[in-house]
């Protein structure tokens, strides 16, 4: 049986043609659930591409509103294909296939659009990776009692020292941390608060700032890359 496909999020608008071009390299025809986390640009940048140009099944987008031409251009072409995004129930599953679920909390949204993101649960056995969006301390103080340990974590807001709070790492107790951050960044991520939490805590990193595109693999009993394991080293 084919799994379902997920894409979450489409990184900045220049990246519109890699993402495409990533997707169909790899046999994706149809993306069963895409996930926009929040409206900023380096999130939804690419999607109003993807949703062009190849088959989408359910849209879900966050609780609150953007005028930005980017998040114009997604929702235009959302609607140029007939689709109607919705904001998901807090905590609503979606199966996959093969045993594969997908959750998402956090559909109540925050007081910006960073606390707004919406937070995706990935299980498949018992493998188990979360991927934070943009959300910072609010967003996690309020999910505590709902996100179970994973084994790999979607570090939030690309290393910033406003997310990944103490209380939310010992909660989540991941094995693996992903950090998704230009190289050289102008915002200096990821910040040394963050990546010192993660050294301490003993949690492997792994950086697309360090290692470029990172391709994960989730055997059911163990989550597996070729990537080479990263620094603790903090944004300049």
């Amino acid at each position: 049986m084919r799994g379902k496909n997920v894409l979450i999020d489409g990184g900045d608008n220049d990246d519109e043609q890699a993402v495409v071009n990533y997707l169909k390299n790899n046999g994706v025809n149809k993306i069963d659930y895409l996930i926009s986390t929040h409206p900023h640009a380096d999130h939804v940048g690419g999607l109003d591409a993807v949703v062009s140009s190849i088959s989408v099944g359910q849209a879900f987008i966050a609780n609150g509103s953007a005028d930005t031409k980017t998040y114009t251009d997604f929702v235009k072409a959302m609607a140029n294909k007939g689709l109607k995004p919705s904001v998901p129930l807090e905590g609503a599953k979606f199966t996959l296939g093969n045993g594969e679920y997908i959750q998402i909390f956090n559909g109540n949204g925050g007081k910006d659009a960073n606390e707004q993101s919406l937070v995706t649960l990935y299980v498949n056995g018992n493998d188990k990776a979360l991927f934070m969006g943009d959300a910072e301390e609010g967003t996690e103080g309020e999910l505590l009692s709902k996100l179970p340990k994973v084994d790999m974590l979607k570090v939030g807001h690309h290393g910033s020292k406003s997310s990944s709070s103490s209380s939310f790492i010992n909660k989540v107790s991941p094995q693996i941390a992903v950090v998704t951050a230009g190289k050289d960044n102008k915002y200096g991520h990821p910040h040394k608060e963050t990546m010192d939490k993660l050294k301490n805590k003993g949690i492997v990193v792994h950086r697309t700032d360090e290692c470029g595109s990172i391709v994960f693999n989730s055997t059911g009993s163990g989550i597996k890359t070729g990537c080479k394991t990263g620094s603790y080293n903090s944004g300049k």
